[in-house]
């Protein structure tokens, strides 16, 4: 990663160029301020956390079990919601 100053990529906004090959760290005041990423390392890592997301969920209902979803699996009472 590399780190940059805000001074330097107002100054130098070429920089920004190398945001393909690296992740790019903005500071202010000697304190980290923002991380610059390339849309396809963005995309890769909203599309990890969606995965994730989801799993999570699906294993929730799988924990829940039928006993918790009134003896009912979780199929069935998708049908039964979709018939309503």
């Amino acid at each position: 990663m590399l780190t940059i100053t805000s001074t330097q990529i107002k100054q130098q906004i070429h920089l920004l160029d190398r945001v393909n090959e690296e992740e790019l760290l903005l500071t202010k005041r000697d304190k980290p301020f923002a991380v610059i990423i390339s849309i396809d390392r963005y995309n890769e890592l909203i599309g990890e956390n969606k995965k994730i997301q989801i799993d999570k969920k699906l294993k929730a209902l799988e924990l829940l079990g039928s006993y918790e979803l009134g003896g009912n699996s979780y199929g069935q009472i998708k049908a039964e919601l979709s018939d309503a």
